[in-house]
């Protein structure tokens, strides 16, 4: 299977949204959390941003902790 040309703007629209404090959606307050996802093969640990008012699910992203050690250099 050849390369996703839409994988980059997604990633881009995610890092946008870690930045929202506030909701499109409702004007609901934004909240950035970990939580365990499971499918029917495995367990993945992500981080999200979620609506505290409508549920709406922002973003979200596989956990890493490399991730947050590069965030925090």
């Amino acid at each position: 299977m050849g390369p996703n040309p839409t994988r980059p703007t997604g990633e881009l629209l995610a890092a946008l949204r870690v930045c929202l404090e506030v909701c499109p959606a409702c004007d609901g307050q934004v909240t950035l959390g970990t939580r365990t996802v499971e499918s029917c093969c495995r367990s993945v640990d992500v981080v999200a941003a979620t609506c505290g008012a409508c549920s709406a699910r922002l973003f979200e992203i596989e956990y890493s902790p490399e991730l947050f050690e590069a965030a925090n250099d």
